[in-house]
């Protein structure tokens, strides 16, 4: 998933929910409450940092896997912290 903040950062994230074994539940934008959202367990994940906010994800400590971005002029940037 590719997010931007306020300043046009690209931060990116792995789609695959960090709790749940099967590959093919996938993190959802949730625009109400500004966050990702697993649609099986219900985690909810913060945008900008890819911490865990609510359920089983805060529980463990899962967080999001962040990835290497490169941005149009091919500057890498690191993920977020």
């Amino acid at each position: 998933m590719l997010i931007t903040n306020e300043h046009g950062v690209p931060y990116v994230y792995d789609l695959c929910c960090p709790v749940e074994i099967n590959s093919n539940i996938r993190i959802e934008f949730d625009e109400n409450n500004l966050c990702l959202r697993c649609p099986k367990c219900g985690s909810t994940y913060d945008i900008t940092t890819g911490g865990p906010m609510t359920g089983t994800a805060k529980d463990g400590r899962y967080f999001l896997q962040a990835l290497l971005c490169h941005t149009p002029s091919d500057s890498l940037l690191t993920p977020p912290l």
